[in-house]
């Protein structure tokens, strides 16, 4: 589960992964996420493995790319 190439997310945020951040946060959870990062509030993203985090936070910033 990736953002595609030609869905206007840019060359940067092509084929980042968004399975990890869909995996690990419960819909509710992620409602409360995008509207929070939307409402430009701190969010903090914890996990026992960085490489969760830093794939949560990359899937993250790719779904505002719309909103710039």
């Amino acid at each position: 589960l990736q953002v595609p190439p030609d869905c206007g997310n840019g060359r940067a945020n092509s084929g980042i992964s968004l399975a990890r951040l869909l995996w690990h946060v419960k819909p509710e959870a992620m409602l409360t996420l995008i509207a929070s990062m939307l409402l430009e509030r701190r969010i903090v993203f914890v996990s026992q493995s960085r490489d969760t985090v830093s794939a949560a936070v990359q899937a993250a910033s790719a779904l505002l790319y719309p909103f710039q």
